[in-house]
């Protein structure tokens, strides 16, 4: 029979697996996300040939619709890890 301090380090292990497993879920489906903007709708920008605020849309999609994605990408990232890390209650380490 486990005693309640070992029950408590197995709960706090699997808490941080867990925690874990879906940090890295998060990580790759945005790194998916921005393998598709940098590469594949940059490729197919090409055949985007109107007009958009003056410029070339597809100017415009490679030089700054892809800055803004990426922006948004981190953002989203950022806002997620840190629901996470708080609903795990994992905290960052600081020297302090």
């Amino acid at each position: 029979m486990q005693t309640t301090e070992s029950m408590a380090e197995t709960h706090i292990r699997q808490a941080k697996r867990s925690h874990w497993v879906r940090l890295k879920r998060l990580t790759f489906s945005l790194l998916l996300l921005w393998v598709l903007v940098t590469f594949v709708a940059i490729y197919f920008s090409r055949d985007l040939t109107f007009s958009f605020l003056g410029w070339p849309f597809n100017y415009w999609m490679v030089a700054q619709g892809s800055l803004l994605v990426y922006l948004l990408i981190t953002m989203v990232y950022a806002w997620l890890a840190g629901r996470l890390d708080r609903r795990y209650d994992v905290h960052e380490v600081t020297g302090e």
